[in-house]
């Protein structure tokens, strides 16, 4: 009994302590019960769990089944269903929640700004807004930045952000181990680069301030830089080293490195848009956006009264917003992987603005965190609106789910609120089960029809638009012609530019049934 009454006590301590944690957990797994309702709408998504059960199939990535973006997001995504990749979501968000709980404690001082960092974080990557809802690659990205960032916080290089005493012996494997999750991230979408190169700018920013204080002991900083960034560089390229390994030995290490690597800088270059001004033209441009991101990251450096935090906070925002803008496509999801430094640098600042007011001899210099986080978020702000970024609304979300949970929708119609496709995809879903269909081909942009009919594409791309894009209309060719599938899916508003495939399936093939957005046809039996 006494045993029982003093677990219960430590029980008691822990949840006490670490109250705002639990309310913000429950905050997050709230907001997060009509996820598990939602159908299978979401393109990304759907190819993710295509690739996956392709994966589960026995299908090769890269080599037998194609997306372009690094392996780790296919293999989290290798799980039964959509219902336990959001299970898995959820319990990636509420780690990744206690993470930023537990790094806010070392950042910022003030306790009650210091809750604000972790609700804030449940708001932005949990609501609809920007895609938060949805388990895409932003968010387990996220998850490996903040463990390798959590790990980093227990040794002497991340410490100098909040104090520059550093003269215990650096924990060199735990820098290592943190530089192994950032290259993780990596391993799941490429612009974790990004956030990784947030972590270098730290020593980059001390070898700064020391060459101006001391320029004569330039090679001694030199090589104290190089000391204190190689574990972290090591950490970052072995799981990368050993993923092209692993690649190898299977046989498909051309295709990883063609789909898997190579392809995201193809990516970054096929969004052509022209803003009506040779200098916004440049500005948003790859070379233009880089210019102004390296001028402003040395501005920075040059700032000696900026204290090291805003220097990382500022810099690491700066960087998260260059992997939004890479591509200049204007998905909200993408600024998903701003959202942690845009939170920490924000209560930071606004942790500042209470000391500065709370200060008897008021210093303006102290408010140059301020002026410099407003004139960013103004350029970012401006950014944003000429690539036309869209948000989600968040009030028909979960006014939609509200009536459906009162039975004022009923499944049919709640599931077309989100995408017009839902009504034949279910419909024929169904179908294709009863059928026993395993292998099918689609032609359009359909991965939902994969993902919710758990059926492996008989191709490798499982898209139209990957094929148009990367002009493999031959290899597509011949892969449906060698895998002759008893049924295709040609949807209405499908590429007409792909002659070829429509002959081979008018001479193969007979319409099956026809639905509002697609027609099934069914292969013709020799007698």
């Amino acid at each position: 009994m006494k045993a029982m009454n003093k677990l219960i006590s430590k029980v008691d301590k822990f949840l006490d302590k670490h109250t705002i944690l639990w309310l913000a957990l429950i905050m997050l797994v709230s907001l997060r019960v009509p996820n598990f309702f939602d159908p299978y709408w979401y393109g990304d998504e759907a190819i993710y769990l295509t690739v996956g059960q392709s994966i589960r199939s026995g299908k090769k990535l890269y080599q037998e089944i194609v997306d372009h973006k690094t392996p780790i997001i296919y293999y989290l995504a290798s799980v039964p269903n959509q219902f336990w990749f959001r299970v898995l979501l959820l319990a990636w968000m509420i780690l990744s929640t206690a993470l930023v709980y537990d790094l806010s404690k070392k950042l910022i001082k003030n306790k009650y700004v210091r809750w604000l960092v972790t609700f804030a974080f449940v708001l932005l990557t949990t609501l609809p807004t920007f895609e938060g809802h949805i388990p895409n690659g932003e968010l387990f990205v996220m998850g490996f930045v903040l463990f390798g960032l959590w790990l980093l916080a227990k040794t002497n290089y991340l410490q100098q952000l909040w104090s520059k005493q550093t003269k215990k012996k650096e924990r060199v494997v735990l820098v290592y181990l943190g530089g192994i999750f950032f290259g993780l991230g990596l391993l799941t979408k490429v612009p974790a680069l990004l956030d990784f190169a947030a972590i270098l700018s730290i020593g980059c920013f001390v070898f700064v301030d020391e060459f101006l204080a001391k320029p004569q002991n330039w090679f001694k900083q030199i090589i104290k830089l190089l000391k204190t960034s190689l574990p972290l560089v090591l950490g970052l390229i072995t799981p990368i080293l050993l993923s092209i390994l692993y690649y190898v030995i299977r046989g498909s290490g051309q295709a990883y490195l063609q789909y898997g690597l190579l392809y995201n800088f193809h990516y970054t270059q096929t969004w052509q848009t022209d803003y009506g001004s040779q200098l916004l033209n440049f500005l948003i441009s790859l070379n233009g956006k880089t210019l102004l991101l390296f001028s402003s990251i040395l501005g920075l450096s040059l700032i000696k009264t900026l204290k090291l935090k805003f220097k990382f906070l500022l810099s690491w925002f700066l960087l998260s917003v260059y992997a939004v803008l890479l591509s200049n496509r204007p998905y909200p999801h993408y600024f998903l992987q701003a959202m942690p430094p845009l939170v920490f640098l924000g209560v930071a600042v606004l942790e500042e603005v209470i000391s500065y007011l709370k200060a008897k001899k008021k210093n303006i210099v102290q408010l140059t965190p301020v002026f410099l986080t407003i004139l960013f978020l103004l350029i970012t702000k401006s950014a944003l609106n000429l690539l036309n970024f869209s948000q989600y609304a968040v009030k028909p979300y979960y006014q939609n789910f509200y009536r459906y949970a009162k039975s004022e929708l009923n499944q049919e119609q709640y599931f077309q609120t989100f995408n017009d496709l839902m009504s034949d995809n279910y419909q024929l879903s169904t179908f294709l089960k009863t059928q026993g269909v395993e292998e099918l081909f689609i032609w359009g942009d359909n991965p939902m029809l994969y993902a919710l009919s758990q059926t492996i594409p008989t191709c490798k791309f499982t898209v139209a638009f990957h094929v148009v894009d990367m002009k493999v209309f031959d290899e597509t060719f011949v892969e449906l012609k060698q895998a002759t599938p008893e049924y295709i899916v040609l949807m209405k508003n499908a590429y007409k530019n792909f002659p070829e495939f429509y002959t081979y399936l008018n001479n193969n093939y007979l319409p099956n049934h026809s639905y509002k957005h697609m027609v099934l046809y069914k292969q013709i039996k020799a007698n």
